[in-house]
């Protein structure tokens, strides 16, 4: 029953693969107009957490702990934040892929389509060789 699945999925995948259409200039337009929405969506919603933590960890500098015992809280609650922030509240994936989808050339666009495409074929072809 799992090897008839794996046929299914792999003969759905090679047809539409080998039904691959060149996208075209609208199809490209549309795609690079989507990507960067979705990318400066991204980069909008780090630059908000990272104001939420910078507050917080502007409350904790401030904060003077009522005892001794507390001065570790304060040096943990600092650490915690600061390297939350800094693993949390990276733009710097979504920056490059931004400049990337904005310096995208249709033409570049179709050979990196065409390229998966091939690569693709190739996969599901072997993949029902070896089923």
């Amino acid at each position: 029953m799992i090897e008839k699945t794996k046929d299914n999925y792999n003969i759905k995948r090679l047809e539409e693969a080998k039904n691959w259409k060149k996208p075209t200039k609208v199809e490209f337009d549309a795609y690079v107009k989507l990507q960067t929405s979705y990318y400066n969506e991204k980069i909008d919603k780090q630059n908000k957490l990272k104001a939420s933590y910078q507050r917080m960890l502007d409350k904790a500098n401030a904060w003077t702990p009522p005892t001794k015992e507390h001065e570790g809280l304060k040096k943990f609650m600092i650490n915690q934040l600061t390297e939350s922030m800094e693993f949390d509240c990276s733009n710097d994936y979504y920056k490059r892929e931004l400049i990337d989808v904005q310096h995208l050339t249709y033409e570049k666009y179709v050979n990196d389509m065409r390229d998966s495409n091939k690569r693709d074929i190739e996969y599901h072809t072997n993949a029902l060789k070896e089923d």
